[in-house]
């Protein structure tokens, strides 16, 4: 069913691209290559997983090279990079995974003014040397799209310093001293993030926060604290499985609550997040566990009465 809803929508954008082409508001030259993207969104609903991915991203390519314009070569980029994606996510290989995404990002430099070609550029390869790294170094994987940020950020001063250098390059000495101090904060911030402990951190915010209402219980005290600070929720799931067994009379209310808890995944920071982004994630996520456990010992006093 669901497949011949999204063909019917295909179909109909088709026709309304091309009726579009007809009637003037879009270039005729856009026709075929519109025919040929839908047609390829059409083809790709006969499979599923990697494969829909490959021809999404092959029709992508060949009719962006249909168009015979300046900037197609930034959309066959596009359409490989989707392509290369879909068959490292299938195969499990973080370094073809980035290989595609990194292509993508390149990809979008035609569609940019030629001063910011730069950014995209550089963003692509920082991304994809972000994930060869992080396939040897487990740690880097949750930096990945810090490797983009930094190689966007150098292309961006790179255009900056062009744009300068014609203007007035006098100011070119200023912006290098910005961009060394600016660097060096986030190292600074980089090296202090790495050796805090974030245990410790959120032992110190949970001592000024008010505390939770919980039965007078040692090991019910013990499993909320090592959830809300370590994020481990064994002990809490035991609980509420055993005591909710007691407290509620339906058993689609209990799995109601232990699914909420056991769905809870924690947000994690890479290996290069600066201290005050870290701390940022750490609060936010100290925050969600409070609201989750007040929501669950709240749902198990209602049961009671």
């Amino acid at each position: 069913m669901r497949k011949a809803v999204d063909a019917i929508l295909y179909l109909g954008l088709m026709l309304t691209g091309v009726g579009l082409a007809e009637s003037g508001i879009l270039p005729r030259w856009t026709i075929f290559p519109i025919i040929v993207l839908f047609l390829g969104f059409l083809v790709s609903l006969y499979f599923d997983g990697a494969k829909r991915g490959v021809i999404r991203g092959l029709f992508l390519a060949l009719a962006f090279l249909l168009t015979g314009k300046a900037w197609s070569l930034g959309g066959v980029l596009i359409g490989i990079g989707l392509t290369l994606r879909s068959v490292g996510l299938e195969r499990g290989s973080l370094k073809v995974v980035g290989l595609g995404e990194g292509l993508a990002v390149v990809g979008v430099f035609p569609f940019l003014p030629k001063g910011l070609s730069t950014v995209p550029v550089l963003a692509g390869v920082f991304l994809a040397l972000g994930y060869f790294l992080s396939e040897r170094i487990e740690e880097l994987k949750e930096s990945v799209l810090g490797f983009a940020l930094l190689g966007g950020g150098v292309g961006a001063y790179i255009s900056l310093r062009n744009y300068l250098l014609q203007v007035n390059p006098k100011l070119v000495l200023y912006s290098e001293w910005i961009a060394l101090v600016v660097a060096l904060v986030g190292a600074i911030g980089i090296v202090a993030g790495r050796g805090e402990d974030p245990e410790k951190y959120l032992e110190e915010l949970l001592a000024e926060r008010p505390g939770i209402r919980l039965p007078a219980n040692e090991r019910i005290e013990k499993a909320v604290r090592e959830f809300l600070v370590k994020g481990r929720k064994a002990e809490l799931l035991s609980y509420v499985a055993f005591y909710g067994s007691r407290t509620f009379g339906s058993r689609e209310e209990l799995l109601r609550l232990i699914e909420k808890l056991s769905e809870y995944e924690p947000k994690s920071s890479g290996v290069l997040t600066p201290i005050w982004l870290r701390r940022n994630i750490l609060k936010g996520e100290l925050e969600r566990r409070e609201k989750l456990v007040r929501e669950i010992f709240e749902a198990l006093k209602e049961g009671l009465r």
